[in-house]
């Protein structure tokens, strides 16, 4: 998602962020509820890391290695 709005229920939804020390070209990938448009708040996938301001985003290493892992 680019934007709030973009939410679709049942979905696996990720907001894209971007802030100051993140190169122009790539953003940050929070993940957000799939029943509800809020911000996923612990850490429940190995792929998950949560900031110190509590924010949970997708760990891109991480999670390419479960995804090899899976086969």
């Amino acid at each position: 998602m680019r934007v709030w709005r973009d939410w679709e229920a049942g979905m696996g939804n990720l907001l894209m962020l971007h802030n100051d020390i993140t190169p122009p070209q790539l953003h940050v990938l929070q993940v957000i509820k799939h029943d509800t448009p809020e911000p996923v708040n612990s850490v429940c996938y190995d792929a998950f890391v949560m900031t110190d301001s509590g924010e949970v985003l997708i760990n891109t290493e991480r999670f390419k290695l479960l995804a090899l892992s899976m086969g």
